[in-house]
């Protein structure tokens, strides 16, 4: 991965008079998901709010993400409360229950979670909102969040299969779909390696 060519490549097409809102965004993905370079990340991040009125929901749904990924909790809820009071997606939900359950409000994690589920039906979504039922106490409803998530790696099993697809599509949906939460949720459902997503 050639980032500092990609940036070049970047201010390149901007001096050439290319849409300087897709080099934005182009930059804010370097330099948050390859470069791990927070501060810089958040300049683009910024622009694409403060200049780009189509693409502030989309960026301050990025950098909740980003924010909330390096521990910054109060930061990522201010930003996809934002994102969420000018659209709601169900990946919104997502993060907001990663954020919930990242300040240990486990009643909002699962909230979150179920209306996501609702929306996008998915067994990761199960395990994580079983994981935050399972910290308010209520063990039934965990185990058959649980179990149910579970499920796929059973069947694979049971048909001999040597790996699972999935839909998912690293960065299609920036908020579930970054390489970091996807390992997370491999590991905690015993699937490593065994998961494969185009």
């Amino acid at each position: 991965k050639d980032c500092e060519g990609a940036l070049q490549d970047a201010d390149t097409a901007e001096k050439t008079g290319n849409d300087r809102e897709s080099v934005t965004m182009l930059r804010s993905i370097i330099f948050n998901d390859f470069m791990k370079d927070a501060a810089r990340a958040d300049e683009q991040f910024t622009i694409l709010i403060n200049e780009y009125p189509g693409r502030r929901a989309w960026a301050l749904a990025i950098r909740a993400a980003s924010r909330n990924a390096r521990g910054d909790i109060d930061g990522a809820f201010d930003d996809i409360t934002k994102a969420m009071a000018i659209e709601t997606k169900p990946t919104h939900y997502i993060l907001l229950g990663d954020i919930y359950s990242g300040k240990k409000d486990w009643q909002n994690a699962v909230d979150a979670y179920t209306k996501s589920i609702s929306k996008a039906p998915n067994p990761f979504l199960l395990f994580k909102r079983g994981k935050a039922l399972k910290e308010l106490g209520d063990y039934e409803a965990a185990m058959q969040d649980l179990e149910t998530s579970l499920k796929a790696g059973e069947y694979m099993k049971e048909t001999n299969a040597s790996f699972i697809v999935t839909g998912e599509v690293l960065g299609e949906r920036p908020m579930s779909q970054r390489m970091d939460a996807m390992r997370i949720i491999e590991n905690e459902s015993g699937l490593q390696g065994l998961i494969v997503r185009p």
